[in-house]
């Protein structure tokens, strides 16, 4: 036992861990603290605010308007600096999937 007079609190937060692991296993220790960690904020109100009343078959033709927006122009105009070099600089995007020749699929 240590002497809590003395400890800091970071001697006495890892005293007691050790406490809760030994007494309730990790399982329990785990449950004890999620008491203590309720979170902040609606749920409900922030997930109406995000997604609204959309079902799930709206929610994924978003998501795959959205990723086909971001896949689709692979070429675009960065800045046009005609007015300074006569010449419009572009970015290559790399694919969104591995390629056949890619190490990584």
């Amino acid at each position: 036992m240590i002497d809590t007079a003395t400890a800091t609190l970071e001697e006495i937060r890892r005293a007691g861990g050790e406490a809760l692991r030994r007494e309730l296993g990790v399982v329990g220790m785990v449950r004890f603290h999620q008491q203590f960690e309720t979170g902040a904020g609606d749920y409900t109100e922030e997930r109406q605010q995000v997604v609204g009343t959309a079902g799930v078959r709206a929610l994924a033709e978003q998501i795959q308007r959205e990723e086909n927006r971001i896949a689709a122009p692979r070429d675009r105009p960065v800045k046009d600096l005609s007015a300074t070099c006569g010449a419009v600089a572009t970015v290559r995007r790399a694919p969104l999937t591995p390629s056949r020749s890619s190490p990584h699929r």
